[in-house]
């Protein structure tokens, strides 16, 4: 079933619409060509330092755009990391709270907590919980806050939407998907339209999750309007590209050692327990974010580095 917000179509899982393939054509590659970035050694090897450079101009404003508190740690963790060093115009913005992901219980925890007021309901001791987590995995990325949270509430539940998403850790899962509002849309719309950046860094709008396809297309849909000429840098699972239709592969790569692998580990851990108590596993989304990251290396192999992030540049079409 399709769902519309004007001109954007949502689909359900595991399928790319047609006219969301038809709107492929829509994006053109930023550049032509490969660009490679070795985190570790970033000002220490020459290609690196010029191809980071000439990606992130240091006088372009950065916007990192998460539709959930720990999307682009999990992600675009290690490029977040390397922006709020070395690029000090980089914004960090996540759309939705997702605090229907927090468990009865650990909320229930949460509120037993000495510094937190007792006398607060458990959906409103939710939405504080993912707002915390969200400052935090800020932090942890090396952002001193988190510059913008919409705190849009698209619910998920045991008896929604079943969808592949391309992990062995997260082979499905489960979302009610509540249509985007006018509201929704005009939040994003105002705040792209006061910050405007030059390059958006966001989830491809093919993504396998319906909350990752309905921020990005809310986002693109503000861009078209008010900044149409600004570079795309669009991640996405290597499942999520071998969907029928898409012909997107990773241009930007951005490669990494085991050292970093485990400092992202440990940063999205930290600052995702409410997320990892509801599956029932500590190292959940570390884990999941480690295995995007291998395949993504194994697919891209640059020498010995085991670990990568990739991102499909693109620019919109008149």
């Amino acid at each position: 079933m399709y769902l519309y917000l004007k001109n954007i179509a949502f689909v359900a899982a595991g399928t790319v619409p047609q006219n969301t393939i038809e709107n492929l054509s829509g994006f053109a590659p930023a550049f032509a060509g490969e660009y490679y970035v070795r985190a570790d050694m970033l000002y220490k090897d020459d290609i690196s330092r010029k191809h980071f450079n000439e990606l992130f101009p240091v006088n372009k404003e950065v916007m990192l755009i998460g539709t959930h508190p720990d999307d682009v740690f999990i992600f675009a963790g290690r490029l977040a990391t390397l922006l709020s060093k070395y690029h000090p115009r980089t914004s960090l913005v996540t759309v939705s709270s997702d605090e229907t992901g927090v468990t009865d219980s650990y909320a229930e925890y949460y509120r037993s907590r000495e510094s937190f007021n007792s006398s607060i309901g458990l959906k409103e001791a939710k939405r504080i919980i993912r707002y915390e987590e969200a400052e935090l995995n800020a932090k942890e990325m090396g952002f001193k806050a988190m510059h913008k949270n919409f705190d849009l509430n698209w619910p998920i539940a045991p008896d929604g939407e079943r969808y592949i998403f391309g992990t062995n850790r997260l082979a499905s899962y489960s979302c009610i998907f509540e249509e985007p509002t006018e509201d929704d849309y005009h939040k994003i719309r105002d705040f792209v339209f006061y910050k405007k950046a030059d390059i958006y860094v966001m989830a491809a709008p093919f993504s396998f999750h319906p909350h990752h396809r309905a921020a990005t297309n809310l986002f693109l849909k503000a861009i078209r309007k008010f900044t149409p000429d600004a570079f795309l840098y669009f991640w996405s699972t290597p499942q999520e590209k071998n969907q029928p239709g898409v012909t997107w592969h990773d241009d930007i790569l951005l490669y990494y050692s085991a050292e970093q692998e485990t400092a992202n580990g440990v940063g999205i851990k930290h600052s995702n327990r409410s997320q990892n108590d509801r599956i029932g596993d500590d190292d959940f989304y570390s884990g999941m974010s480690k295995e995007i990251a291998e395949k993504i290396a194994k697919d891209n192999r640059l020498e010995n580095y085991q670990y990568a992030e990739g991102f499909a540049p693109r620019r919109l079409v008149p």
